[in-house]
């Protein structure tokens, strides 16, 4: 829900209704590519050795991360260790799962 954003296709068709194209089998492949692409992306920021940059991004949009567990079963796996959470062990870092 957080990443926006215009993808340029020659293979989407132009004259069709808005229920048509999103049954198109050509927008759930672009659909899951983005997503692996956004999941990679998230991942090379928390790898990074400079965690402050991911404590930046999570205070931004782990909330978002949160629901997409929820909701999206098929990336629950790839989600999992991008969540980060208060301890009662160490109330003033973050702590993955």
């Amino acid at each position: 829900k957080f990443v926006r954003g215009v993808v340029d296709s020659d293979d989407l068709p132009l004259n069709v209704g808005r229920e048509i194209l999103q049954k198109s089998k050509v927008l759930s492949i672009i659909n899951r590519r983005l997503v692996r692409k956004s999941l990679d992306m998230f991942r090379e920021i928390m790898d990074d050795e400079d965690d402050s940059q991911y404590i930046m991004f999570w205070n931004n949009f782990g909330k978002y991360l949160k629901v997409g567990v929820v909701e999206d079963d098929r990336n629950r796996k790839d989600l999992l260790p991008l969540l980060r959470f208060f301890s009662s062990k160490s109330e003033d870092e973050y702590v993955s799962l």
